[in-house]
């Protein structure tokens, strides 16, 4: 079933009806649907797709001639090639218009080939950028595609005429697999997998919620028991590094000191690993919105809500796991999933503040949406804004609740008190809330202009 990509499958459907030579680079982590994208690109259509190996390069030069000579020339007698720029040859004016040409994973290829890249460019530049062909390159390896293809260092640079990173998809877009699960099952689905489409393909709708969590997470040979692992494997040559940042990170150690103290390394070294997390959007440094750069404010969150649901309840239970002992997880996982929500919750409800869906029917076109936090000078005390959107007159102040209970007049009440700190003339308070909210304070917001309510099913969609 294909799920989400409608944005993407039109770039690629408008690139290609463009009639000249486009060259599309697709790149994202594992498991975030590429190669299912590719697919769906590729029905009714003329290609030549050929996934790449961990193998030497005379068996992938040989697989890769054999699956262009397969749709190019069938008829024909299959040559020997020697390298791939004879190859490219050879097949170059037997490519009929509107050919679309595939190689998945291709830093494997580069790996045992690395003169691929400036072979391609060549044929690029010389052979193929008047004609009607469409070459796409995709990888998993986020470095080596930005690096290695998009990098103004590579041979590569400045050709690519469709550059895509596949994210993980947006929560609403789980209602496509028409699942029989309640909106918060469904967001928890979305909260644990990280919205990565091959874990979601894991998911039994005749199971509930605890027990596709356990059939996914509680088992040594589970599925997602080893994912992260392997994830951090196949980017960093340190993984056990990078493992244990995002261990200290989803355990709320978010300043770098806190960070370097539980690893074990000064904050120099800890601050080059955490660039390089970065780097591949699975951790983002955060300071309060309006703080300047060098304010010492700034923490570290994890981005990909997978990662955190693993540090926080299954690493630490590795060991009752692999004994066959899933009961202690269980625990941990129904006693601390309602706290991991609400952290969901919330950057859920601040991505929804991005989109034209919230700014549509917004009392003002704010420029700018973030956290804030800060010591209060009336108070002494510190304080929390869970979403702060502003422009120069006006500021949105948001709380997000992921509570069973209704949010009622006392929730108002404290972030009335919290706006107090924001420096706007006009200011509007938004409450988001799983549950729903109090019959008073519902009858407040449908005679306050400044006051706006927001359930789960207005985030999802589902009440439009």
């Amino acid at each position: 079933m294909f799920i989400g990509r409608r944005k993407e499958l039109e770039t690629l459907e408008k690139a290609y009806s463009s009639g000249s030579f486009q060259f599309v680079a697709i790149y994202g982590r594992r498991r975030v649907g590429k190669t299912t994208l590719i697919n769906e690109f590729c029905k009714g259509r003329k290609c030549v797709s050929f996934l790449a190996t961990k193998e030497s390069f005379e068996i992938l030069l040989r697989e890769f001639s054999q699956v262009m000579h397969q749709t190019v020339c069938p008829e024909d007698p299959l040559p020997v090639f020697q390298d791939f720029t004879s190859l490219f040859a050879f097949y170059d004016q037997k490519l009929d218009d509107g050919l679309v040409i595939v190689i998945d994973e291709f830093p494997y290829l580069a790996e045992s080939d690395p003169s691929i890249a400036s072979v391609l460019q060549k044929f690029i530049d010389s052979r193929w950028k008047g004609r009607n062909l469409t070459l796409i390159l995709c990888g998993s390896s986020m470095s080596f595609m930005e690096e290695q293809v998009l990098n103004g260092q590579s041979p590569l640079y400045g050709r690519v005429t469709v550059p895509m990173k596949l994210e993980p998809l947006k929560p609403n877009e789980l209602l496509e697999y028409s699942w029989p699960f309640s909106s918060e099952d469904l967001v928890t689905l979305y909260a644990v997998t990280g919205g990565i489409p091959a874990y979601l393909d894991h998911v039994d709708p005749h199971l509930d919620l605890m027990e596709n969590i356990s059939a996914m997470f509680l088992d040594r040979n589970a599925y997602l028991f080893n994912e992260v692992d392997n994830l951090l494997k196949e980017e960093f040559k340190e993984p056990r590094i990078y493992s244990s940042i995002l261990n200290a990170i989803s355990n709320g150690r978010t300043s770098l000191n806190d960070i370097a103290l539980f690893i074990g390394l000064e904050t120099s070294r800890t601050s080059a690993y955490i660039a390089k997390l970065i780097s591949f959007g699975l951790v983002s440094r955060t300071a309060p919105l309006g703080a300047s750069g060098k304010e010492r404010k700034s923490i570290y969150l994890i981005r990909d809500s997978f990662l955190t649901f693993h540090y926080r309840f299954v690493s630490p239970m590795r060991s009752f796991i692999n004994a066959d002992n899933p009961f202690p997880a269980m625990m941990r996982i129904k006693d601390g999933l309602s706290r991991y929500m609400g952290t969901v919750w919330e950057q859920i409800c601040l991505d929804w503040m991005l989109s034209w869906q919230a700014m549509k029917d917004c009392p003002f076109l704010y420029e700018e949406v973030g956290r804030w936090w800060g010591g209060s000078a009336r108070t002494m005390k510190q304080v929390e804004v869970d979403i702060l959107a502003w422009d120069k007159e006006n500021a949105i102040i948001g709380e997000c609740k992921w509570w069973s209970d209704k949010i009622g007049m006392d929730v108002y009440k404290s972030v009335l008190f919290k706006a107090q700190e924001i420096n706007r003339k006009r200011k509007y308070i938004y409450l988001f809330s799983k549950s729903g909210f109090s019959d008073d304070l519902l009858a407040l917001a449908s005679v306050s202009d400044d006051l706006r309510l927001f359930t789960l099913d207005d985030i999802l969609g589902l009440s439009q």
